[in-house]
């Protein structure tokens, strides 16, 4: 009767554990399963789009070293790309408070202007995206041509400031961020109205919250004050954007020079 009794146990805790790893199983197929069903998804979408020849809009962002190459060889990719297709130059960019704790900035987590947030939401765009998304300011005004061109003795950034400031800041007024290991002084040049994030793309620009940065270029020689290796990480920006292509002219080679991030995979 022992023995029975004994057996029956091993028994049922063998079906225990044969359940306790039918479960973890159920569970790893039920996730290899949705994985695929994602990744079908975001590549039928491509396919769909492609057929029916609409616009194709490839999310760009270099994801080599970025001192593996010059100034010059970032002009020239920027060059290229605007040659693919309707190239809009956008980063989206954390600019750090540093030791300037003391100002009131949006604070992501408190949906709220306070002092304890670190880094702050930026957007970086060239002139085309502005246009494109149409933005209009309720103060001041919007970025001119000589705001994307950085001069030697240059004092302060220009910067346009999303509607979520508009009573904390005003026109004129000087904002202290480190961008890319520099300590940077960012003059407002304009306050944004109400109600302008929008989608570019299939990207969500969240204009209403962020600071907004032109992307710049340097005349000759950047101030003194500019870290030199950040401003070459500034350059890859220039080659990380949305580009917008026919659906009919677009393939998988089209970026295969250099490694660009392309929905989802690394295409080199």
């Amino acid at each position: 009767m022992e023995n029975c009794k004994e057996e029956a146990a091993v028994l049922s805790n063998k079906t225990s554990v044969f359940r306790i790893i039918a479960a973890i199983l159920a569970v790893a197929v039920a996730a290899i399963s949705l994985e695929l069903f994602i990744i079908n998804i975001i590549f039928n979408r491509g396919s769909d789009t492609l057929q029916n020849n609409d616009l194709v809009y490839c999310r760009l962002m270099h994801e080599g070293n970025p001192f593996e190459y010059s100034f010059d060889q970032y002009t020239k990719m920027e060059s290229d790309l605007k040659e693919i297709g309707n190239y809009y130059e956008i980063y989206f960019q954390y600019l750090e408070t540093g030791e300037h704790a003391d100002q009131q900035l949006y604070n992501m987590d408190t949906k709220r202007l306070d002092t304890t947030e670190k880094a702050v939401s930026s957007i970086q765009v060239e002139d085309k995206v502005i246009s494109n998304c149409k933005l209009k300011t309720a103060e001041g005004r919007l970025f001119e041509p000589r705001d994307y061109v950085v001069e030697k003795d240059q004092q302060y950034f220009p910067v346009i400031l999303g509607n979520v400031y508009r009573n904390t800041y005003k026109v004129g007024d000087i904002i202290r961020l480190y961008y890319l290991y520099s300590d940077l002084k960012f003059k407002v040049v304009g306050i944004l109205q109400p109600d302008q994030s929008q989608m570019l793309g299939d990207v969500f620009c969240d204009f209403d919250t962020s600071i907004i940065l032109p992307m710049f270029k340097v005349a000759e020689e950047a101030p003194a004050y500019f870290d030199k290796k950040g401003l070459l990480i500034h350059y890859s920006f220039l080659v990380s954007g949305i580009s917008e292509i026919e659906g009919e002219n677009f393939s998988d080679e089209i970026f295969s020079d250099d490694c660009f991030y392309y929905s989802g995979v690394i295409i080199c």
